[in-house]
């Protein structure tokens, strides 16, 4: 199998697009097959897999915000709602915002036209209790990208709105909990590198697994 390509920008550079720009640009060609300008959206990552993937590539990059194309996964067959449960933890709905396209006058001053593109929503990880690893709840935030309204309404592509890009950021624990320690996992303290597992003979595999490329959205 083959590793995920990690995001490779020259120093100084960081990848900060406006919503419109991630469901225009980067998701709309990636779905319908067009070369996408750049390898800041890490391909084909299932942030709902029952492995936190994404918590790994965080670790190997240093970076505190990536982005990543994934497809969403449904809980029934024939149905319309997401599963976003793991073995670890889950992705709770925070919010849902429409992402519109803005036409401007020739001096730029002035919308002429907006239209509905697609959609984002806000989540928060919140682990099981229980669960190893020292993820503190509201540590990891993800907003959604999905394309909708005018991107989907003449779409031959099946299941078009199953494709999404999700931007995952750590957020710095507040220091009451770092304090308490959320979960079973340890206390690290904010100056501190990557989070280290407990140790011990049955540690849970929430984070301990391989971050390999197993499905294309183009198959």
């Amino acid at each position: 199998m083959e590793r995920h390509q990690l995001p490779a920008l020259p120093p100084g550079y960081r990848f900060a697009p406006t919503d419109e720009e991630i469901v225009a640009h980067y998701l709309y060609n990636k779905v319908h097959g067009r070369p996408v300008s750049t390898s800041a959206v890490i391909d084909n990552i299932d942030v709902y897999r029952d492995e936190n993937v994404w918590i790994r590539i965080f670790e190997r990059t240093g970076e505190n915000a990536l982005y990543f194309f994934t497809t969403l996964k449904k809980k029934t067959e024939n149905g319309v709602q997401v599963e976003r449960e793991t073995n670890c933890g889950t992705w709770r709905s925070q919010k849902n915002t429409r992402i519109y396209r803005h036409r401007y006058n020739k001096t730029g001053d002035k919308i002429i036209k907006k239209q509905h593109i697609g959609s984002r929503r806000n989540f928060t990880y919140v682990p099981k209790e229980g669960s190893r690893g020292g993820v503190i709840k509201g540590t990891w935030v993800m907003h959604e990208y999905r394309l909708d309204g005018i991107s989907i309404s003449n779409a031959r592509i099946n299941n078009i709105g199953d494709y999404v890009i999700c931007r995952i950021k750590k957020k710095q624990p507040k220091r009451e909990e770092l304090m308490s320690g959320d979960n079973d996992g340890p206390v690290r303290n904010s100056m501190s590198g990557l989070v280290q597992p407990p140790p011990s003979n049955n540690t849970s595999e929430c984070f301990y697994f391989h971050c390999y490329l197993t499905t294309s959205v183009n198959n």
